[in-house]
């Protein structure tokens, strides 16, 4: 593997000093070519840490969007559900009080409980709120 910051240096024996006086020098060009690697193999690493730490890190806030999406639509449908019990229970109240008001207009009050009591149960299957809370008074099924 070869660096291009890395310099060339050709060793021989020398007029003045021989090959073995600068087996030192030798030594610790060796030692900063393995230390010089061994720094760029762990910037390398230290840089694909990095990119995974940055990576996971958008992927958790991805995640974290996702479920807050997710609660915010749950929301939105508990209130439009409870929303359409409150009006279906509304409107069968109102036909109730229509009805008991004016019976001969009426053709059977068992099926207009049966429809009623439909009416409410489904209304109480819609509503996530406690569905006790506004109590619908039905005709007696006599």
């Amino acid at each position: 593997m070869c660096r291009s910051s890395w310099r060339t240096k050709v060793f021989s024996d020398g007029k003045q000093t021989s090959l073995d006086l600068k087996l030192r020098e030798v030594v610790n060009k060796l030692q900063e070519f393995v230390w010089e690697s061994k720094l760029a193999e762990n910037e390398k690493q230290l840089e694909q840490l990095r990119r995974e730490s940055k990576r996971k890190r958008e992927e958790s806030i991805e995640m974290e969007r996702a479920r807050e999406k997710e609660k915010e639509s749950r929301l939105l449908m508990q209130i439009e559900n409870w929303q359409k019990a409150r009006l279906i229970r509304a409107f069968t109240k109102s036909c109730i009080k229509r009805a008991l008001l004016n019976p001969k207009k009426v053709q059977s009050i068992q099926s207009l409980s049966r429809w009623a009591r439909w009416n409410l149960n489904y209304a109480d299957c819609l509503d996530p709120v406690d569905p006790s809370i506004e109590p619908v008074d039905l005709p007696d099924s006599e």
